[in-house]
């Protein structure tokens, strides 16, 4: 029996090309992510740092805004709280006297 070898040629060739092909395409990868690279403009770190610190402070600010809203929140529920106890007493109260006027007169305890 012979061996296919025109067979394995042909794959071998094929497979020559395809790798051609795809080192050709890293190539040109290669060239345009070092043209990319060198037109990213370099940063100091002096630059990081201010650009940092300029972020914190806006988060500084809208920490307080929201501490500001959480306490005016909390100062109208408790405001609130305070006017539905006092409504609770005076209902309280006006039920407790209404009973008290519904009694007969020889059944008070």
């Amino acid at each position: 029996m012979a061996l296919p070898l025109p067979d394995w040629h042909a794959s071998l060739d094929e497979m020559d090309a395809t790798l051609a092909a795809t080192v050709a395409a890293l190539d040109a990868f290669e060239a345009t992510w070092t043209r990319v690279l060198e037109e990213v403009p370099s940063v100091s770190n002096e630059d990081r740092y201010s650009r940092l610190e300029m972020r914190l402070s806006e988060w500084d600010m809208r920490l307080a805004a929201a501490a500001e809203l959480a306490e005016s929140v909390e100062s109208e529920l408790t405001e609130r709280e305070t006017v539905v106890s006092r409504w609770r007493e005076l209902f309280e109260g006006w039920r407790s006297s209404l009973e008290q006027s519904m009694k007969p007169a020889g059944l008070t305890s």
